[in-house]
């Protein structure tokens, strides 16, 4: 038999064990982070309360046996909105309502409302309130952006439309005050030099004003109460705005006119102002609806109004330059269309100037082939080199031009001997004035330096296509004159004045307008009579800028032309080269491959070979035939550094062509030089633009040949290394 009081200390132990776990869930419950709040369903007294709805509504007294509706909602009675006017009706049922929480919080909750029994047999009215005030916040916030990109985008579409522009602009103020439940807004336009404002376009709510109050306001001059030099110097983000001008004595003469709140917003067209927009609410504000610290509410929301106020600028700008900016949108149209013409006129002639001494090159080359007489071979040949050299000049105006395009055409400084730049120059077109029984003429004058510092290839480019192009437009029997002088010279600098004159063809007026410009020639006609790529004088006149001047020309139409420019040099000291060693710089393949000055020159001299074309080491190969050098060929890159590595004393020098499979050359000459070898080695590549040859320097090479590969400048560089 049980022991009495064994079951009696059970029995207590059991409900100590009841009174821990009750008072451990009521702690929990205490601290949950959501509304807890239960009162007895008979009479509405407080029987729990957990921190989160105590902290939520202000209650620092424990508020357990008092009513609900006196310590939460400050009433005498039990509130309207109050669940248990539902659960009364359908105490099976629970109830779920939001609230706008007053007091400290100022956030919103949804409440959860059921009937239960209490642990002591009481039917209570338990309420939990989940706070939503972000989830809506962020639903408001977006459905004010989706309605503010949607009024955004009709009003941005109305400007596409071609109506009134005045009306627009009506239309977009009325829609923006609309939308930010403002009550009047205003167009002024700025006096640039009075800085006076004048109402161009007004709006006002017709439930507040009447529509004689916006025509008496249009059109007036009026000084607005806000100078534009605050506005200027003290707006924020470009805008000026004030929500309470009764609060803020810097606006109060915005109250004492009527305007509770205002967004203004300046108009810059060209960083100037045009004008101003301003959007005002002229409601008193009303107060917020908390019960314990009332205050007037925001007019307006920064993120939603003031900069959706911005927005709208912008388009009221944009509209205005559309307005302004239409002749010159006509201008651009016509200069675009005029512009895509000569491009096309351009593309016409570029594929005549390339085919034509392609026809040349493929039709001497076959007639040499089907023909046994040495002379008639030599005649065709002769043809090919003349077609071959013409094709180069084309490629090189069109690579020049691109690299104007792009901003890339750079200019060497070098030291050289100005003498023999314009004896090198003259070389390269005597034979074709020879030919048209011309007389060609240069004088530089005594007082010229005899070495500047400048791009003696670039300036040369220069003089030998204003020569060329005289040449070209004067008949037979003409003279052409290439005059320098020296006007000024200060310690180590110098303008040297250049100068082209012709008693060739002339050009009118019109002509003479259009002479440097891309893609364009002087006349149509003169491609089909003369040729070139009309592209000659357009480069010159970007180089000529690059180095300080400008060209110019005086021409009278059937009289001749003159053309000249200055630059401004420092004077150098290079000394002559010398006689006995003859120049191949800047020569039109004159020089003859089985010349005797050329013969045995290399002999003992090995020789490393790195092109994977077959026909261009076939050219390498015969070229240098006539020096008895012994070339070694490597097909590619990798070959070339498994021949040299073999016998890396053997060899003299390397040539090593650019771009090979395998191995290109930049990665093939580190190998090399990564194994000690100082032997020179010279690039050979189709890139000859500046930056690829300071990358064929920076890879560990001493020099660079561009191709196609000039006979003479190899011998040149050899003989310098060899």
């Amino acid at each position: 038999m049980e022991n009495p009081n064994e079951k009696t200390e059970s029995l207590e132990k059991l409900l100590e064990q009841t009174r821990r776990e009750r008072d451990m869930y009521l702690t929990i419950l205490k601290n949950l982070n959501i509304q807890l709040l239960i009162t007895d369903a008979s009479n509405d007294s407080i029987i729990f309360a957990n921190n989160k709805i105590r902290r939520d509504y202000d209650v620092e007294i424990d508020p357990i046996g008092t009513k609900c509706y006196e310590s939460f909602a400050r009433q005498t009675e039990r509130c309207s909105f109050c669940g248990m006017h539902y659960l009364l009706k359908h105490p099976d049922e629970s109830y779920s309502w939001d609230e706008n929480l007053p007091g400290i919080t100022q956030g919103r909750f949804r409440n959860y409302d059921s009937l239960m029994t209490w642990y002591d047999g009481r039917t209570v009215h338990f309420e939990q309130g989940v706070d939503i005030t972000d989830l809506k916040l962020n639903e408001e916030m977006l459905a004010a952006r989706l309605e503010q990109q949607n009024l955004f985008s009709q009003m941005a579409e109305s400007l596409i439309s071609s109506g009134d522009q005045d009306e627009q602009i009506f239309g977009m103020l009325r829609a923006s005050c609309l939308f930010m439940k403002l009550d009047r807004a205003f167009f002024f336009k700025c006096d640039p030099e009075s800085h006076e404002l004048t109402v161009e376009r007004v709006w006002f709510s017709g439930a507040r004003f009447a529509p004689e109050a916006a025509e008496d306001h249009a059109n007036r001059p009026r000084h607005d109460y806000i100078s534009l030099k605050s506005i200027f110097g003290e707006r924020r983000r470009g805008r000026l705005f004030c929500q309470n001008t009764e609060t803020d004595e810097t606006f109060r003469p915005f109250f004492d006119s009527g305007v509770h709140a205002f967004i203004t917003v300046p108009l810059i067209i060209n960083e100037s102002c045009y004008g101003l927009i301003r959007f005002e609410k002229c409601t008193p504000i009303p107060e917020t609806e908390d019960l314990v610290n009332p205050k007037p509410k925001a007019a307006f929301e920064e993120e939603k109004d003031v900069v959706f106020a911005e927005l709208v600028a912008g388009l009221i700008v944009n509209a205005l330059m559309l307005k302004l900016n239409r002749e010159e949108l006509i201008a651009a149209k016509e200069a675009a269309e005029d512009s895509a013409k000569a491009k096309a006129a351009f593309l016409a002639n570029m594929s005549h100037e390339i085919r034509t001494p392609l026809n040349a090159i493929i039709g001497m080359s076959e007639l040499a082939r089907s023909s046994a007489d040495i002379e008639r071979m030599r005649y065709c040949l002769d043809k090919v080199n003349v077609s071959a050299l013409h094709l180069l000049g084309v490629i090189n105006d069109i690579l020049d031009l691109s690299k104007i395009d792009a901003g890339k055409l750079e200019l060497a400084s070098i030291d050289f001997r100005f003498d023999e730049m314009i004896d090198n120059t003259i070389m390269l077109v005597g034979d074709r004035a020879q030919r048209k029984n011309q007389k060609l003429l240069v004088t530089i004058g005594k007082d010229a330096p005899e070495a500047i510092v400048s791009d003696p290839q670039r300036l040369s480019q220069v003089i030998l296509n204003l020569i060329t192009n005289a040449v070209k437009f004067t008949p037979e029997g003409g003279t052409i004159e290439l005059a320098v002088r020296c006007p000024e010279w200060v310690s180590d600098w110098c303008i040297l004045e250049f100068s082209v004159n012709d008693t060739g063809i002339g050009m009118s007026k019109e002509t003479q307008e259009k002479l440097f410009q891309d893609f364009r020639q002087a006349d149509a006609n003169i491609s089909q009579t003369f040729g070139g790529t009309g592209l000659g004088l357009a480069i010159s006149q970007n180089i000529i800028r690059q180095m300080g001047g400008v060209i110019e020309v005086k021409s009278v139409l059937g009289e001749g032309s003159r053309f000249y420019f200055s630059i401004r040099v420092p004077v150098g000291h290079a000394r002559k080269s010398s006689e006995e060693a003859p120049s191949y710089e800047l020569q039109s393949g004159a020089a003859r491959m089985n010349d005797l000055s050329i013969k045995g020159i290399f002999k003992g001299k090995r020789i490393l070979l790195a092109e994977d074309i077959e026909i261009n080491r076939e050219i390498i190969l015969s070229m240098l035939e006539e020096t008895l050098a012994e070339v070694v060929c490597a097909v590619n890159g990798a070959a070339a550094v498994d021949i040299f590595l073999e016998a890396p004393d053997s060899f003299d020098l390397v040539m090593m062509d650019i771009q090979m499979p395998e191995l290109n050359g930049y990665d093939a000459t580190r190998l090399i030089r990564e194994s000690g070898a100082m032997l020179p080695i010279i690039a050979m590549t189709a890139n000859a633009f500046k930056e690829d040859v300071e990358r064929c320097l920076n890879a560990g090479m001493n020099d660079h040949i561009a191709k196609p590969v000039n006979f003479n400048e190899i011998i040149e560089k050899l003989k310098h290394y060899l």
